[in-house]
């Protein structure tokens, strides 16, 4: 099997050096592409190719799997513009990565829930943290956070088990709404639970946590782009003058054009 089989050996060594230590890649690619890769390479340099193997089973559709030719698949473009990309990654993480994930609205709906109490979670406590009393530390909550911490790293430890440790992140979130429900806990004991959820959801799954509403700044301009359009229309020139001497002030510049307005931010 000449060809791509060739290319992916000579790339990866070039770029990564005789030894991979970790190669990735889909399971309908172990025959024959990555046993070619395996043999070609140790053939030519008469060392091991790969430490681990990481291999991703399908994505699948209810129950089927994705594909061009069945016309079922559907494109992370599209996905994008009904989820955040922080939902789509809670949905995939949700299942391990050997396998099949099946996309489904439902499954994605459960995914949206789940992002909103994490987030909601991590939101709390960076606002209880501003007038948190100081005191000793929580000792429920405490070992809570412990045990989460010990239980995330065995699942990760565990082939990535991924739906593990993000169960070890539920309990731990879990625990802290009825915590904040009943009342706040010292200063030291939420800086260690959000210090926990920015090390293991922010640093290893890669999630970013955001404030409701924060990263839409663009369309609350364009809406008020359409709004001065509108009191344009209406030849309230005060106040659509207003308007922009506003955002002028915030360092966004509006300009009138034949085909409408456009904003912009001043460099």
């Amino acid at each position: 099997y000449p060809g791509w089989h060739l290319e992916c050996s000579a790339m990866s060594m070039k770029y990564l050096g005789e030894t991979l230590d970790i190669h990735g890649g889909g399971m309908e690619n172990m025959f024959p592409h990555h046993e070619c890769e395996i043999a070609q390479s140790e053939a030519a340099t008469g060392k091991p190719f790969v430490r681990y193997w990481m291999h991703n089973n399908m994505v699948t559709v209810g129950g089927t799997k994705m594909g061009k030719s069945l016309g079922n698949f559907v494109t992370i473009k599209e996905i994008l513009k009904s989820y955040s990309p922080m939902v789509l990654r809670l949905f995939v993480l949700g299942s391990h990565y050997r396998s099949p994930v099946d996309y489904t609205e439902e499954a994605m709906r459960a995914a949206q829930g789940g992002w909103e109490r994490l987030n909601r979670a991590v939101q709390m406590v960076r606002e209880r943290i501003r007038y948190a009393p100081d005191g000793p530390e929580d000792v429920e909550l405490s070992e809570v956070v412990r045990r989460c911490e010990r239980g995330f790293s065995e699942a990760m430890d565990d082939d990535f088990n991924t739906p593990k440790a993000l169960g070890a992140l539920f309990e731990l979130t879990g625990k802290v709404l009825a915590c904040l429900e009943s009342g706040t806990p010292s200063r030291a004991t939420l800086k260690k639970v959000e210090d926990l959820y920015s090390k293991l959801a922010g640093g290893v799954l890669g999630f970013k946590f955001e404030e409701e509403g924060e990263g839409r700044e663009e369309e609350l301009l364009d809406l008020l782009v359409e709004v001065r359009a509108e009191l344009r229309r209406a030849k309230d020139w005060k106040l659509a003058d207003r308007i922009r001497e506003r955002l002028r002030e915030l360092g966004i510049a509006l300009e009138d054009r034949p085909e409408g307005t456009v904003w912009r931010r001043y460099s």
